[in-house]
C-alpha cells in the first residue's frame, strides 16, 4: 500500500470518529443518551449522593423502589430519582449539579459504657465542688474534639494533625469562660490494643504539654461518686501545685 493510500485511510478514520463524537454529544445534549451510572429525576438533573469515606454514590433509577438504599431511608424530603436541588452548587464547577448528602440520627451520642459511667460522674460534680470550695460545679461536656481542648504552640500543621482526628470522652470546663479544667477518659477493653495505646499516648502527651490534667478511669460494673470526686480533686490539685511551683 502506497504512502498516499495510508494517509487517505487515516483521514477517513479521523473523519469517521469525529462524526461519531459529534453525534454522541448531540444525543447527550438532548437527553437521548443516558448512561446507567447516572440517575435523573423528572427535571433531567442528576442526583448524586456522597456516602461513607466521601465516595460518590449515584443510585440507578431501577433501584428507586429499593428501600435498602444506603444513606437515603428515613431522610425527610429526599427521594431517589427526583430532583432535590437545582442550580449550580459549591464546588460543582458550574455544572448545575449539586451533591446531596443523606444523614440519619445516631442512636446515641455516648457508648453503652459511657452512658453507664455518666450518672456517677454527674453525682460526683457537687462533691468535687464542695472539696474544691468552689461556688458552682464545673461544666460537663462529652465527646469533645481534642483540637478544641488544646492547640499547637507555636502553631503548626503537623501539631494540629496529631489532635484533629481525636476526641476526649468527657471534659470539665470552667462554667463561665469554658476554660478546660480536666479531661476524663474512660478506658475499656479496646484500650489494650496497640493502636489504641498509641492514640492514648498522643492524647496524654498533648494534654500534658498544654497543662490540662487528665484522669483515666477503668471501665467497671459500678462507680462510686465519692471516689470519683476525690480522684478529680487530686488531679486538679496536682496541676495547681505544679503551676504554683513553676511561678515561684
Amino acid at each position: 500500500m502506497a504512502v498516499g493510500d495510508l494517509v487517505l485511510l487515516m483521514l477517513v478514520l479521523i473523519a469517521f470518529f469525529a462524526l461519531l463524537g459529534v453525534a454522541w454529544l448531540l444525543l447527550w445534549k438532548y437527553g437521548l443518551l443516558e448512561p446507567r451510572s447516572k440517575a435523573r429525576g423528572p427535571s433531567g438533573r442528576r442526583t448524586r449522593f456522597t456516602g461513607i469515606g466521601g465516595r460518590d454514590w449515584v443510585p440507578d433509577v431501577r433501584d428507586a423502589e429499593d428501600a435498602s438504599l444506603p444513606g437515603v431511608e428515613g431522610v425527610e424530603g429526599l427521594e431517589v430519582g427526583t430532583d432535590v436541588l437545582d442550580g449550580p452548587g459549591e464546588g460543582d464547577g458550574g455544572s448545575g449539579e449539586k451533591r446531596v448528602y443523606g444523614y440519619r440520627p445516631r442512636p446515641a451520642v455516648l457508648s453503652d459504657g459511657e452512658r453507664a459511667f455518666l450518672p456517677a460522674l454527674r453525682a460526683a460534680l457537687p462533691l468535687l465542688t464542695k472539696i474544691a470550695g468552689a461556688s458552682e460545679p464545673p461544666m460537663l461536656l462529652a465527646h469533645v474534639r481534642l483540637a478544641d481542648v488544646v492547640t499547637p504552640e507555636p502553631f503548626s500543621r503537623g501539631g494540629l494533625a496529631v489532635v484533629s482526628q481525636k476526641h476526649v470522652d468527657f471534659l470539665l470546663c470552667e462554667p463561665v469562660t469554658t476554660r478546660p479544667l480536666l479531661v476524663i477518659e474512660l478506658d475499656g477493653a479496646s484500650h489494650g490494643s496497640e493502636r489504641q495505646r498509641d492514640r492514648d499516648a498522643a492524647k496524654d502527651a498533648a494534654c500534658r504539654s498544654a497543662g490540662v490534667p487528665m484522669l483515666r478511669v477503668a471501665v467497671a460494673g459500678a462507680y462510686k461518686p465519692e471516689a470519683l470526686a476525690q480522684a478529680m480533686a487530686e488531679r486538679l490539685g496536682k496541676v495547681a501545685a505544679g503551676s504554683a511551683g513553676r511561678r515561684a
